[in-house]
């Protein structure tokens, strides 16, 4: 009998969106480009509905409005970073298969910034100027900027019972805390329930209620490619 097995393949991505459109979001991981910035529960969305007819994947997905899954089948799934996918690649980035040093810079369309590999294979942005919401939100603290997170399935996020100190294997956050210079570091609470990964710091994180402000409020994205997705 065939195996069912699913064979993922993540590739993180920016999401590069207009606040007018959804189609025309960029799926590459460029030098020198701007995130959206938006509440958390829009940007989850729209990274969903990428997958949706005339959405940037080219895909015909039909997706629930309430747990965000696609009874399509498609074979892909594509989704608000998780925090432990975020920082997997943070985590990559400064082991022996990365090459990432915030006060060095490669180039790439003529702008300077540090990629994960120190070149362009890389991914970019990782430590820039600005903030990002990643998909990892302390347990039953549902707000209006992070409901649809909550309401969604729970593969699209990961959930955290304390405000302090807890791991979660590849996250970044607890088990990296300080690495790299990296000292803004705020943990989850009930009026701020949704971490972000903290700008100019690769192990930086903080926490925000969902609320779009500035400097925050891009996010990565996920393409994960398996049977039955």
């Amino acid at each position: 009998m065939k195996s069912k097995k699913i064979v993922s393949i993540l590739i993180l991505i920016v999401i590069l969106l207009g606040f007018s459109t959804i189609s025309n979001a960029a799926l590459e991981s460029k030098a020198g480009q701007s995130s959206w910035k938006e509440y958390a529960n829009s940007v989850f969305v729209n990274v969903r509905e990428m997958e949706k007819s005339g959405g940037t994947l080219g895909q015909n997905a039909v997706i629930d409005e309430t747990t965000y899954l696609d009874s399509s089948k498609n074979g892909i799934d594509v989704h608000m970073a998780l925090a432990t996918e975020w920082g997997g690649v943070a985590i990559l980035a400064v082991s022996d298969y990365g090459n990432f040093n915030t006060n060095s810079t490669v180039s790439d369309a003529g702008t300077n910034v540090a990629a994960t590999t120190g070149n362009i294979t890389g991914v970019f942005q990782m430590a820039d100027d600005r903030a990002e919401y990643v998909a990892g939100l302390l347990k039953n603290s549902s707000n209006n900027d992070t409901s649809v997170i909550y309401s969604a399935d729970s593969r699209y996020r990961n959930e955290y019972t304390t405000t302090a100190s807890e791991y979660h294997k590849g996250d970044a956050i607890y088990q990296t805390e300080g690495w790299y210079n990296s000292n803004d570091h705020a943990y989850v609470t009930s009026g701020e329930p949704l971490f972000c990964r903290y700008k100019y710091q690769l192990f930086g994180f903080r926490r925000t209620s969902g609320w779009w402000y500035d400097g925050v409020g891009g996010c990565r994205a996920v393409v994960t490619c398996g049977e039955n997705l």
